[in-house]
């Protein structure tokens, strides 16, 4: 009989693994440590929702003024903490006056100077920052909401590069983000809408399953249109992460950036469909 038994595969460099295993270890930290802090009470999680904004004015200062905080990053960071504040106490009003001071900061850096990217920055980590807060602070379903949102974002992001690195295919997007693929965007579609069916099936009596998984498809989209928008960002100033603050997965800014664009259009369909109710109406409908 002849010897055609295939030789056995390599094992995968040390390095490799190591990587992986600090990927997969961060990512549980994470996750186990956001869920907690967001179950706790809406002003725990406002304090979560702080610390983790002001790494983010961290690092895009870094990327985008090569200063790891200057003045103007100490100024963003007031106005993060200004504008939550508004969101958690301020009432009725309390968008108004959130916009206002967010518009405000984002005029002065383009007055000091700093460019149009430094006026982004402001937006990008404030915006969404306050979107957390009012969502988590809706006294009917707060909790569940910003867990399905973060179970929505996930299972996009864990899913896409899944599907993109073992399916490959067309480039998505290759000016902005070369290594993304389509069949990672759809990969991780198809993941958040069997989120969205599995919350309205297990945890979301009141929930239409057409209208879980609908929502959850809109939210992965708006979670890779994120991703996108802070790729090209680090593809215009030349950063490859924006920082290594988080073992085997780079910098805040690049685990973020979907939770950016889900949370901003999760916010939005609240306040085009019942702003009194936001976490119901994006998790039950109006």
């Amino acid at each position: 009989m002849t010897d055609e038994t295939a030789a056995p595969t390599a094992a995968p460099p040390a390095s490799a693994l190591t990587k992986l295993h600090k990927r997969l270890l961060s990512a549980i930290a994470m996750i186990a440590g956001a869920v907690f802090l967001t179950w706790l009470s809406p002003a725990v999680f406002a304090l979560l929702v702080f610390a983790i904004a002001t790494l983010m004015t961290w690092e895009w200062s870094r990327m985008v003024r090569g200063k790891d905080f200057d003045r103007f990053a100490l100024l963003q960071t007031a106005v993060v903490a200004a504008v939550i504040a508004i969101t958690l106490f301020g009432g009725a009003n309390a968008a108004l006056w959130g916009a206002m001071l967010i518009a405000a900061a984002a005029l002065l850096a383009v007055a000091m100077g700093l460019g149009p990217l430094t006026a982004l920055g402001v937006v990008y980590v404030a915006v969404p920052a306050a979107a957390l807060v009012w969502l988590r602070a809706s006294p009917d379903l707060g909790f569940e909401v910003i867990l399905f949102l973060f179970a929505v974002v996930w299972a996009t992001d864990s899913f896409a590069m899944v599907f993109g690195q073992n399916v490959g295919g067309p480039r998505l997007w290759p000016a902005v983000s070369p290594n993304k693929t389509w069949a990672g965007a759809l990969g991780g579609l198809a993941a958040a809408a069997i989120v969205g069916a599995m919350f309205a099936t297990f945890f979301l009596p009141g929930q239409s399953v057409a209208y879980g998984l609908t929502v959850a498809m809109y939210l992965s989209i708006m979670a890779q249109i994120g991703d996108l928008g802070e790729s090209a960002v680090k593809r215009q100033t030349r950063v490859k992460d924006t920082s290594g603050i988080i073992p085997g997965h780079g910098g805040v800014l690049d685990r973020m950036d979907g939770i950016v664009g889900a949370s901003v259009a999760a916010a939005a369909l609240a306040l085009a469909i019942g702003w009194q109710a936001p976490a119901r109406v994006v998790l039950i409908g109006g």
